[in-house]
């Protein structure tokens, strides 16, 4: 039997045994999400773009500092 996983920013249905990027953390104490627990699943094409996002954005974050 094959497990769906629903993609938590595209909503598309992808297979649990393929998907990119699955993150679980409970979070941390200091903010307004103290003890929260947040739980992604991103498909591969969702995954794709927030490498990228994020790369480009590491890339200006170190020019400005």
């Amino acid at each position: 039997m094959t497990i769906k996983v629903i993609c938590n920013r595209c909503g598309k249905e992808i297979d649990a045994n393929t998907y990119s990027f699955s993150y679980h953390q409970q979070l941390g104490y200091g903010s307004v999400h103290d003890g929260d627990e947040l739980s992604v699943d991103l498909c591969p094409e969702c995954t794709d773009e927030l490498i990228t996002y994020l790369s480009e954005e590491c890339r200006s974050e170190e020019h400005t500092s």
